[in-house]
């Protein structure tokens, strides 16, 4: 009953009822669920089927929202905010001077 109902609020794109219906559907069922109704009964099976297609996957925490974890160089880059991420630039045409007995650069 829960798996067709899901099924049907699927259809009708009310995803978060769905989840619930296919949630109550793995609690209820005595037999294994499909890989379908886990995906949809399951935040973290999600995430990790995920997680585990990506080239270089990161362990993410689930009290943490599944957010990856930040290291120090992270931290040390920082953030790409708009100033850092809108110049589309793959070749820089540089000209420098530099001066050591004044202590400066021009150019």
């Amino acid at each position: 009953m829960y798996y067709n109902r899901g099924l049907s609020r699927l259809h009708l794109n009310d995803i978060v009822g769905a989840e619930k219906d296919f949630l109550m559907n793995k609690k209820l069922s005595f037999e294994e669920s499909s890989g379908f109704v886990k995906w949809w009964a399951d935040k973290k099976y999600r995430v990790e089927f995920l997680v585990d297609g990506l080239a270089n996957p990161q362990s993410l925490d689930e009290s943490r929202g599944f957010k990856p974890v930040f290291s120090l160089k992270d931290s040390l880059r920082g953030a790409l905010r708009h100033e850092r991420t809108c110049y589309d630039v793959f070749y820089y045409n540089l000209t420098v001077k530099v001066i050591p007995n004044k202590k400066s650069i021009e150019g």
